[in-house]
C-alpha cells in the first residue's frame, strides 16, 4: 500500500537525496553482522565475513546477539511478494510526537534508500535475510535523528515483516514507530497483517497471523472499535483456514460476523 502521508508539514529546502542515511552507516557494524551470518546460513559467504568488518561482530554473532540462522540453512525460503510500502493513518500529534513527513520529504529519501542501502535489500530476498533486515532498520532507526529518514527505515521494515509474514516484526516495528510518530498504531499493524502474503505462507506461519489478528481484535474491542475488530476477526479466519485449523476458522468467522451485526444501523 501507497503511504498516506497527510499533506507538507515540513518547511525549508526539500531534503538532500544524496546526503547519507545516517542511522544505517551508524548501524553498520549491526547490519554487516547480519549480512554475514545470513551469508553463512545461504552459502554465498562461503564462510567469510565482508570486508572492513571488525571481529567484534563475529562475536555478537556468536554469543546470540544477532540472530544466527546457521542452523536453518536447509529452510531459509525465497521471500514471498509483499506490499510496496506500509499504510499509516494519521492523527494530529499530541505534545513530544511528530507529524509524520510529507510525500513529497519522503520520495527523494526512498529513491536514496534504495541506492544506498543495496546490500541490504538483495540480502532480504530470503526469508531469513529479510528478518534480519528488519532489526537492521530498527536499529538504524533509533538512532537517526533526521525524522525523514527514521520514516523511512521504520515503514520498510514494516514492509518487508509483512513480505515474510512475521507478526511479531511488524508488531516491534509499528510499536516503535508510534513511539516517535503520531499514526493510528492499530490499523497500521492490522493494515500491515493483511499484507502478509497468507497463500505462501507455510501452515505454521499462518497460525502465528491468527494469534496476531486475534490480539488485534480483542485490543480493538477494549478500544470500541467495531470495525478493526470485525475485521480483525475476519483476518483471523483466513490465516486459521490455511493453518489447516477448520474449526477455529468457522469461530473466528463466526465472531466476525457478531461484531458486523452489532455494530449495523438499526
Amino acid at each position: 500500500m501507497i503511504l498516506r502521508s497527510g499533506g507538507t508539514h515540513r518547511r525549508g529546502p526539500a531534503p538532500d537525496q544524496t546526503r547519507p542515511l545516517t542511522g544505517f552507516r551508524r548501524s553498520r557494524h549491526l547490519a554487516w553482522g547480519g549480512l554475514a551470518v545470513v551469508g553463512l546460513a545461504t552459502g554465498t559467504g562461503h564462510g567469510q565475513e565482508p570486508e572492513g568488518v571488525p571481529d567484534v561482530v563475529t562475536a555478537r554473532a556468536e554469543s546470540g546477539e544477532v540472530e544466527t540462522a546457521v542452523d536453518q540453512a536447509t529452510a531459509v525460503e525465497p521471500m514471498p511478494t509483499g506490499p510496496a510500502r506500509p499504510s499509516m493513518l494519521l492523527l494530529d500529534p499530541p505534545p513530544g510526537l511528530r507529524r509524520p513527513p510529507s510525500a513529497e520529504d519522503l520520495e527523494p529519501l526512498r529513491r536514496a534508500f534504495r541506492t544506498q542501502c543495496r546490500d541490504l535489500l538483495r540480502v532480504s530476498r530470503t526469508r531469513t535475510g529479510a528478518r534480519m533486515a528488519t532489526v537492521v532498520l530498527e536499529e538504524a532507526a533509533v538512532m537517526e535523528e533526521d525524522p525523514c529518514l527514521k520514516w523511512v527505515f521504520l515503514e520498510e521494515s514494516i514492509r518487508l515483516a509483512a513480505a515474510i509474514g512475521d507478526p511479531d516484526r511488524i508488531e516491534s516495528a509499528v510499536a516503535l514507530t508510534t513511539e516517535h510518530f503520531r499514526i493510528d498504531g492499530l490499523r497500521t499493524e492490522l493494515d500491515a497483517l493483511r499484507d502478509i502474503p497468507l497463500r505462501a505462507l507455510a501452515p505454521a506461519r499462518a497460525v502465528d497471523v491468527a494469534r496476531a489478528a486475534e490480539r488485534i481484535a480483542a485490543k480493538a474491542a477494549a478500544e470500541d472499535r467495531p470495525r478493526e475488530r470485525a475485521t480483525a476477526w475476519g483476518l483471523a479466519a483466513d490465516a486459521w483456514k490455511r493453518a489447516g485449523e477448520p474449526e477455529r476458522a468457522r469461530t473466528a468467522s463466526a465472531a466476525a460476523a457478531r461484531v458486523r451485526d452489532a455494530a449495523a444501523p438499526r
